[in-house]
């Protein structure tokens, strides 16, 4: 399967653009603390952005996971989650 130019196109341009915000913010936080939490400036629509953004990817991953392995995916998620269900119960 190959790719049109008009596919790639988007794709490179995302990639240009992250890039370049990357080299034009990059001193912007002043230490790695900073960096890690943000500035600490982080509104409450984009926190719920987040928590919702990687919600779906845990269902997205998880579902991957059974599609590709089947019914292992009881063992690999369930089973440890019903065992520290009852020890910290």
């Amino acid at each position: 399967m190959t790719l049109h130019w008009l596919e790639i196109l988007p794709i490179a341009a995302y990639l240009v653009a992250i890039l370049f915000l990357g080299f034009y913010r990059r001193d912007r936080s002043a230490s790695e603390e900073d960096f890690i939490v943000g500035g600490r400036r982080l509104t409450l629509p984009a926190f719920i952005a987040t928590l919702v953004t990687t919600w779906y990817g845990g269902i997205l991953g998880v579902g991957e996971f059974t599609y590709l392995y089947g019914i292992s995916n009881w063992v690999v998620f369930g089973l440890p989650y019903y065992v520290f269900a009852i020890l910290f119960a």
